[in-house]
């Protein structure tokens, strides 16, 4: 399985993270050098508090790092403006997370339709509802969901839930999908279906997908695995 190729679509250099704490800092992050290729799964294993999620936040620009730089297609992410790094984070990001964050309210269709909602003004989003409607439907089919596109999150199972995630974090055709825990949540089987999902979807479209797991399994599958530790690389 070699699906990536040679270009870099994330460089990372010398990425520090300290949160306040009490009266002083917790360095959460300890100079973080990386490089992503573009189309690689890349694994991220560690212990619980070793910086695995806040190094995906930052890459993902739900967090700033305190020091150091993060270059996403050779383009330094903190230059952006924030109307532009919020564009960045709904149409060329995905991410999927281990507690879904579906809308209960809402359908499965409608949860995965969010990105376009925020993302259109009211307007634009009348003017190409039906439009929209038919790519998330068709999207929601190719990833096993066509029986379950009107049914809310309640009446999903965890590996349903996840697939809706899974559809709405791709419903931009996003570059790069980020994944925290995918499979924490889920039972064995639940579980094994998202990574062949993963795999697929790599495979077949060439997607980079960065994914902070305990899962050993998930590893075993990607192309390259990093372990963290004490918020340092050490493999």
């Amino acid at each position: 399985m070699n699906n990536q190729t040679n270009a870099n679509i994330f460089e990372i250099n010398h990425l520090t993270k300290s949160f306040k704490s009490g009266q002083g800092y917790l360095e959460v992050l300890k100079g973080i050098d990386l490089q992503v290729k573009k189309g690689e799964i890349l694994a991220i294993l560690g212990p619980s508090g070793a910086g695995k999620s806040t190094l995906i936040h930052i890459m993902g620009l739900l967090d700033r790092p305190t020091t150091g730089t993060v270059l996403f297609q050779n383009q330094d992410l903190a230059l952006l403006s924030a109307t532009a790094q919020a564009r960045m984070r709904n149409t060329t990001f995905g991410f999927v997370f281990q507690f879904y964050h579906l809308i209960p309210e809402l359908s499965a269709l409608d949860n995965v339709l969010l990105p376009y909602m925020i993302t259109y003004s009211l307007t634009a989003w009348w003017d190409r509802k039906s439009e929209l409607m038919t790519r998330a439907r068709d999207l929601m089919t190719q990833l096993g969901l066509n029986e379950r596109i009107d049914h809310k999150p309640t009446k999903l199972s965890g590996g349903e839930k996840q697939r809706v995630a899974i559809a709405r974090a791709l419903i931009h055709d996003p570059e790069v999908v980020f994944c925290d825990e995918p499979t924490g949540n889920l039972d064995k089987a639940s579980g094994q279906e998202i990574q062949k999902l993963i795999l697929k979807l790599n495979k077949e479209r060439g997607k980079t997908f960065i994914i902070v797991t305990h899962d050993e399994n998930i590893a075993q599958k990607a192309h390259r695995v990093i372990r963290l530790s004490d918020g340092k690389i050490v493999t």
